[in-house]
């Protein structure tokens, strides 16, 4: 019987990157899924987390990076990334408020729950950045979560960065970009299929 992720791509690379069964990859993203659903992510934001993912790491939280000797997990946070996005878990108002434990930088950084956990804020960062980009300096062809992966991969790219970061032919290969986007378009549709029908 299928199942709502069977048709996320697993995308093989260096440092690990997809070295993960179909079963584990699967009960990562539900996993995921359901965890940011928790922290009140959309739907489409929580497509795009897929996407990051599964670009990024192939799935496989103990990936390594080969751009930087740091870069780790599911959403190769290099070292002094990793610490902003764990300070900013720590700060979200609702942790604050729900008393709840203060992520280790150093013990949740190989834990797959915990790069989850982090992820989740750090994405709605990244889409909410990515919506700041005026509509007349944002280039045709791309999708929006187009716009917020290149916030994911550098918070404070301006408008111009982003513009070219996204022409690029690096970025334009189908292996990287046909990838991404397939992958946060059945990520959005295996989430409809989650939902009970009315």
């Amino acid at each position: 019987m299928e199942k709502p992720w069977d048709n996320i791509q697993i995308k093989k690379g260096k440092g690990g990157c997809g070295d993960v069964t179909v079963e584990q990859k699967n009960d990562l993203i539900e996993h995921a899924a359901s965890t940011w659903e928790g922290m009140g992510l959309s739907d489409e934001q929580i497509a795009f987390g897929i996407g990051v993912m599964g670009l990024e790491s192939g799935f496989n939280p103990q990936a390594k990076g080969v751009a930087s000797d740091t870069e780790s997990g599911l959403g190769q946070f290099n070292n002094e990334t990793w610490e902003d996005a764990v300070r900013y878990y720590n700060n979200r108002p609702e942790h604050v408020t729900r008393h709840e434990p203060d992520m280790d930088p150093d013990k949740g950084r190989d834990d797959p729950g915990s790069q989850i956990a982090v992820m989740g804020p750090w994405l709605r960062k990244a889409w909410d950045r990515a919506g700041t980009i005026p509509g007349r300096q944002r280039p045709k062809g791309f999708g929006f979560e187009e716009l917020a992966y290149q916030k994911w991969k550098g918070m404070n790219n301006p408008p111009k960065v982003v513009n070219e970061r996204l022409r690029h032919p690096h970025y334009n290969n189908p292996n990287i970009r046909g990838y991404f986007t397939t992958n946060v378009n059945r990520a959005r549709q295996a989430l409809a299929m989650r939902k009970p029908a009315t």
